[in-house]
């Protein structure tokens, strides 16, 4: 999306804007993993048999997030709209993620105590009687 007008400036393949993209994305993916080798090394944590299925994950992974990225890229620097549209999607979408909501309070049965809700500080107590 910010490479649009590299894209249709610079006479190169498609492909070549997607990989500098995910090359860039992997960079900073190398560099948080660092941080959990190093929470490993002070805080240790039992290693499983299944750890090492996350490398054919990520292959697969990458696989599908270059096709994707090709076809997303084609669409925006054609309809410049669609960035916007992408942005405003994947915002919406984290809000549904259990990031944000506990499974108690997706349900309606938790209470305020139980599983606090984001932001539950700033709210007064109810109590019910």
């Amino acid at each position: 999306m910010a490479s649009g007008h590299l894209i249709t400036a610079v006479p190169a393949p498609l492909i070549v804007h997607v990989l500098q993209m995910i090359a860039r994305n992997v960079r900073i993916f190398a560099h948080h993993l660092v941080i959990v080798v190093l929470l490993y090394v002070v805080m240790p944590w039992p290693l499983h048999w299944s750890m090492p299925l996350a490398l054919p994950g990520f292959a697969i992974l990458f696989l599908a997030l270059l096709g994707g990225s090709v076809a997303l890229g084609m669409l925006c620097v054609r309809f410049r709209d669609i960035g916007s549209a992408i942005v405003s999607g994947l915002q919406f979408v984290f809000f549904l993620t259990p990031i944000i909501w506990t499974e108690d309070s997706a349900r309606g049965s938790g209470s305020m105590r139980s599983s606090p809700a984001p932001a539950s500080w700033c709210l007064p107590r109810t109590t019910s009687s």
